[in-house]
């Protein structure tokens, strides 16, 4: 186990627990695709059917488990959110999963149903994050907490690579599945940043509060001047006037002649 596979494991498992906390402490998945996160949860499923075949160590075991919980989680939080952005996130998935799982029956190491499906997980996760880019290229805007992930994703899969490298330098044998799928995603990444990214707009990171609390409670513009019309319209009418000197009459003090002339018509 080379330092690669080492820093590229733990990076990878850091991007996940920061998208799990960004969604998680903001309840906030703007800009998060969910489908990408659904062929991930369906990438480890397929991956570790073996997990309790094959006893590697506790470590490993354990991030296994840990992968999934979180995809998983996060894909809960996704969907139930309504922050979640359905309209831009309607990649076909469908195709991927048509396409992935033909060439995974065709190109294997070995026609058993565990190897199989891990070598369709191998396909798969080589372009899962494509619905996450087309999400971002529909909207138009990417925010800051979901590029971190991207860009952590990106670093994991080329650390990969080069743990690749090194495994052939020390072994001189390579696996053209493995190899190939991870030069895949490399070049599915490039395009992004070469294409989509440039295109979209850069939003800050998403803020933890409720979005109904925060609602100013101030009154519009609009509001205002319609307002202000109203209290014109009754200041300035004529009525509004004439009824305001009858007031004014009413309750001015009555001089020394006017209470002599009212005395004299009471007598």
């Amino acid at each position: 186990m080379d330092m690669f596979y080492v820093i590229a494991t733990y990076i990878h498992l850091l991007a996940m627990i920061w998208l799990f906390m960004k969604i998680w402490t903001t309840n906030d998945c703007t800009g998060v695709s969910g489908k990408t996160q659904m062929l991930l949860t369906l990438v480890w499923v397929t991956r570790y059917l073996d997990v309790f075949q094959i006893y590697i160590s506790m470590e490993n075991s354990l991030l296994k488990g840990i992968y999934f919980l979180l995809t998983f989680i996060t894909v809960l939080m996704v969907y139930t959110n309504k922050t979640y952005q359905r309209k831009h996130d309607e990649f076909s998935t469908e195709v991927l999963l048509i396409l992935c799982m033909a060439l995974a029956m065709w190109l294997n190491h070995d026609p058993a149903v565990v190897e199989v499906c891990w070598t369709f997980s191998i396909y798969l996760e080589a372009v899962a994050m494509l619905p996450q880019f087309y999400l971002i290229y529909k909207a138009k805007c990417v925010h800051h907490d979901v590029m971190i992930y991207i860009m952590a994703i990106f670093a994991y899969r080329c650390l990969y690579l080069a743990h690749y490298g090194v495994k052939y330098q020390q072994t001189e044998v390579y696996d053209p599945i493995t190899l190939s799928s991870g030069a895949l995603y490399v070049l599915i990444f490039l395009g992004f940043f070469t294409f989509v990214l440039p295109a979209s707009e850069s939003k800050p990171p998403s803020v933890g509060t409720d979005p109904v609390a925060a609602k100013p409670s101030t009154i519009s513009g609009g509001e205002m001047g319609h307002m202000t019309a109203n209290i014109s319209a009754v200041i300035l009418t004529p009525s509004a006037l004439m009824q305001s000197s009858k007031n004014d009459k009413i309750t001015q003090p009555m001089s020394a002649k006017e209470k002599e002339a009212t005395s004299v018509m009471v007598v």
